[in-house]
């Protein structure tokens, strides 16, 4: 009954007795009652659908989602998005489409069509599919994890509708390959890369880590990076070191105790709250590298016969001495040597021998004058001394004495045999005879021959006149 019935019921019994009017006041109150709760009630279902379309919106500005309805026999979609053109906005908008179901890209359609298959057959609970989607039609796809359920049934039970909601996750899609990358690159590497927090204690490590040292990452998590170390090489940095790059050389001792020889490189990584830090430490065992390098070395500087300094360390050698010399106000003596009839021995007792009197000669001539001067073999049978800081041409000839009689004795050979030798010597002088090394080794050469000439087991410094 209406508010008007009422009314009309109450004027037509004007005039007649109390009871009536009564009863009809009485039915007047009511009804306006009822009128006044039904639209309290209305109002309040109207204000908690606006607040559920408020945090409809609000949940799905806050997840990034969108939702979408879409129906089946139509083959129609509704897109429903919170407006992200107006953050600073009182209220948040939407914005809705309607249009033709979405491009989806070709080598995910499969895949996308057959977990919608098996949802509407009752199959799975849930659709859900991750596949990219050209939104704009821009020919630009983007990764979308889709997520929804049929939510509408025709009177024959077939699935009329579906609804759910779209997540864009390109960025986490991109991220994800990113990690894989990065996770192939670490395995593939040569180098060991280890993880350790900011104690210095192992959080992960790849495989190269375990081939390089021995240790297996069940066995280092959670030990400190000392563990490699005799003592600490990589300190944790000083609260002043900001994340700064440490590089260098350090010995490590793998798990069978053997040593390495690795470059080290560490970078500190911090949090994007800046709380917590990691450190990247990458190994590269260079013991055979530094090994082939010392041989290279030794090879270009060293007589392999003798282990004697060669012809280059030699002139490389003499001319420091002639720069302290120089600087000091000193002379340099070289004095070259040459064995009297070695050929005789090489030609009756073998090159064998003749390798083992090189040998012997060498060792005695490095006792004869002193480890403060150097001792080479040029070539063959010929050896050079490199004399430095002398006061004058005295203590050259001193030192030339003490070589020719350290040979008086016979040389005692590895095989136990005795051999006896002899050698001539010729002396040239810095400033006295030349500045340059080049010209100093010749004047001592030219001045050993005349020392030859005179009858060998002989010494002569060099002159002008002998040129």
């Amino acid at each position: 009954m209406s508010i008007e019935h009422v009314a009309a019921g109450m004027a037509g019994h004007a005039g007649t007795d109390w009871p009536w009017g009564w009863a009809a006041a009485a039915v007047l109150a009511v009804a306006t009652v009822v009128a006044a709760l039904q639209a309290l009630h209305w109002r309040r279902r109207m204000q908690q659908q606006l607040q559920r379309d408020r945090h409809l919106k609000l949940a799905l500005w806050a997840s990034g989602e969108h939702f979408w309805d879409y129906d089946l026999q139509q083959r129609k979609l509704r897109r429903m998005r919170a407006d992200e053109a107006a953050p600073h906005a009182q209220e948040i908008t939407m914005v809705i489409r309607e249009d033709d179901p979405l491009r989806i890209h070709p080598d995910d359609v499969a895949q996308a069509e057959r977990a919608l298959r098996e949802h509407l057959r009752g199959l799975t609970p849930v659709y859900v599919a991750e596949y990219r989607v050209d939104l704009a039609g821009d020919g630009v796809w983007l990764w979308a994890r889709v997520r929804g359920r049929v939510v509408d049934y025709s009177a024959d039970g077939k699935p009329r509708r579906l609804a759910g909601t779209a997540r864009d996750i390109t960025s986490h899609r991109q991220a994800d390959l990113e990690r894989r990358i990065a996770s192939e690159v670490l395995r593939s590497m040569s180098e060991a890369v280890a993880v350790l927090d900011e104690d210095f204690r192992f959080i992960s490590v790849n495989p190269a880590f375990t081939r390089i040292t021995g240790y297996s990452e069940r066995e280092v998590l959670g030990q400190p990076m000392t563990l490699l170390d005799h003592a600490p090489e990589i300190p944790a940095p000083p609260s002043h070191d900001h994340g700064r790059p440490w590089r260098g050389e350090a010995w490590k001792r793998r798990k069978d105790g053997l040593e390495i020889l690795c470059h080290v490189r560490r970078n500190t990584v911090v949090d994007a709250d800046r709380l917590h830090s990691f450190h990247v430490v990458v190994l590269e065992d260079i013991t055979d590298q530094k090994r082939a390098e010392q041989e290279l070395r030794y090879l270009a500087n060293y007589d392999t016969l003798t282990s004697l300094p060669n012809r280059a360390l030699l002139s490389e050698r003499l001319a420091r001495a002639i720069v302290r010399a120089r600087r000091q106000g000193s002379a340099v003596a070289v004095l070259f040597l040459d064995l009297d009839r070695f050929k005789d021995i090489n030609d009756s007792l073998g090159h064998t021998v003749g390798d083992r009197v090189l040998r012997a000669v060498a060792e005695r001539l490095q006792r004869a004058v002193g480890p403060q001067h150097t001792v080479a073999r040029l070539a063959g049978d010929e050896f050079t001394v490199v004399v430095e800081d002398i006061a004058d041409q005295a203590v050259a000839e001193a030192v030339a004495a003490r070589v020719l009689t350290a040979f008086d004795a016979p040389l005692q050979l590895e095989d136990g045999r005795e051999v006896a030798i002899s050698s001539s010597i010729g002396i040239s002088l810095f400033p006295q005879h030349a500045l340059l090394p080049s010209e100093l080794l010749k004047h001592a050469d030219t001045a050993m021959y005349q020392a030859k000439a005179a009858g060998r087991r002989n010494v002569q410094v060099y002159s002008a006149r002998m040129d």
